[in-house]
């Protein structure tokens, strides 16, 4: 919810500081820059730190974030928080869905994920609808979203569950992925762009 509404409030604060139509764009792309470098790096990082820590590092480190935000508003600065953010999700997701993925059984797993993508894109909407609780000039919703974030690490830090075992390094070798699936690699493309501009 606090990344929700994260992505719609940054936007909008830059718009009413008079950032150029192109620094608000690339707000968006850094964003999207530290979630694809967190794909590449989290798994070692999970590795190294094991699921739990990892998790409460980065949800620690996204709320000090949100309120960056707020604290220095210059649009190069703004990229460099928003490319952190995107990492600090990033890590979360790898997170998150290695650990119901090791949870769940072949009969249960699409329907443990699907009861997952509907409440992340159900609170990522409710967080985009509180941009109207308050102006976006003020402290109040770059607060609101660092205690939002802040709150996610209470489930995970008072589990007793177990912990997943390590998540597998992997090395994506791209050009041999075009060479198995041109048309998966297109399409994978295609819904990148269309998702991230949405």
């Amino acid at each position: 919810m606090g990344n929700g509404l994260q992505g719609t409030l940054i936007p909008v604060r830059g718009n009413l500081e008079s950032f150029a139509a192109f620094e608000i764009g690339l707000l968006g792309s850094a964003y999207y820059a530290g979630f694809a470098l967190g794909c590449f790096v989290g798994p070692a990082l999970i590795s190294r730190a094991g699921h739990i820590r990892a998790y409460l590092a980065m949800v620690s480190v996204a709320s000090i974030i949100a309120l960056l935000h707020v604290l220095y508003i210059e649009p190069f600065l703004w990229w460099i928080l928003r490319g952190i953010t995107g990492f600090c999700f990033a890590v979360l997701y790898i997170v998150i869905e290695s650990w119901l993925n090791e949870c769940s059984t072949n009969e249960t797993r699409g329907k443990i994920f699907s009861i997952y993508t509907a409440i992340n894109l159900t609170v990522i909407t409710a967080g985009q609808m509180m941009l109207g609780l308050a102006d976006p000039k003020s402290f109040a919703l770059f607060a609101l979203s660092s205690i939002l974030v802040s709150l996610a690490a209470l489930p995970v830090a008072f589990t007793t569950a177990v912990s997943p075992g390590p998540v597998a390094v992997v090395r994506p070798r791209l050009v041999k992925f075009y060479q198995v699936s041109p048309v998966g690699i297109a399409g994978c493309l295609a819904v990148g762009l269309a998702n991230g501009s949405f």
